[in-house]
């Protein structure tokens, strides 16, 4: 929904800043999961906290990941920026 949203998300040309909202569509991940198992994960939404890390869900819980990390690093992923009302 986010991603489709004109109204109160816009896509982030260039950097994303603190409080940009990071969207990883629904992919397969190329990375094992075990013993081979690649598999089709769901869409996954977290926050920016700067250019570079973002503050989501993870396996063990809340957790800062940089985009490079190479579990979120091998998924593809865009920048959205919330642009509606404040309240």
């Amino acid at each position: 929904m986010i991603a489709e949203d004109r109204l109160l998300f816009q896509p982030v040309i260039g950097q994303p800043q603190a409080g940009d909202i990071i969207y990883f569509p629904p992919s397969a991940v190329g990375l094992e999961v075990k013993r081979g198992d690649k598999r089709i994960y769901p869409g996954h939404v977290a926050v920016m906290l700067s250019p570079t890390r973002f503050l989501g869900m993870q396996s063990h819980g809340l957790g800062q990941v940089e985009t490079s990390n190479p579990w979120w690093g091998s998924r593809p992923f865009r920048f959205f920026r919330y642009i509606g009302p404040a309240s």
